[in-house]
């Protein structure tokens, strides 16, 4: 326990460098859920930063339902609903920003704060066994210059580099 909470206030402090402002709570949970799915807390940490600026919002895809809204039971319901009908208007859900219709209908937790941040963290993990490091950073946002996972491997390496001392 005295562990995450150091991680968590450390986690939030280099957060607070990037001009971001997140809960001591919320970083706990992103320790937490690093842990529990054995991602690396940096990498997890910079991911949260980079997809929602640590909040748990639906993002602002063009189409996409509820922009910038706070993410909801029901309207995450609705989104999953609309998007099993009609598969078009996917939008990014919460901390981790998941867009992927397939993973929205197929999963009806992804609403759940901690729920959200175990599904980010384990498919950044897959994507990143799969491909390599920043490949596989890159494909968690499917960027064609390759620019997404450059920025994300810096912002996790700030992190670690911060976690360490």
């Amino acid at each position: 326990m005295r562990r995450r909470a150091r991680h968590a206030r450390k986690l939030r402090a280099v957060a607070k460098r990037h001009g971001f402002r997140p809960s001591l709570k919320l970083c706990y949970r992103i320790v937490a859920a690093a842990e529990d799915t054995n991602t690396p807390i940096y990498r997890l940490g910079a991911l949260v930063e980079k997809e929602s600026g640590f909040k748990f919002i639906f993002g602002h895809d063009a189409g996409g339902w509820f922009p910038g809204e706070r993410v909801t039971r029901r309207r995450y319901r609705q989104l999953r609903d609309h998007l099993r009908s009609s598969w078009s208007g996917a939008n990014g859900v919460g901390y981790v920003q998941a867009t992927y219709p397939p993973f929205i209908v197929g999963d009806p937790a992804l609403w759940r704060p901690k729920h959200n941040l175990r599904f980010g963290a384990k498919l950044l993990e897959s994507l990143i066994n799969e491909h390599g490091l920043e490949p596989g950073m890159n494909s968690y946002n499917g960027d064609p210059s390759g620019a997404y996972g450059r920025d994300l491997l810096r912002r996790s390496q700030e992190y670690a580099k911060a976690l360490r001392g």
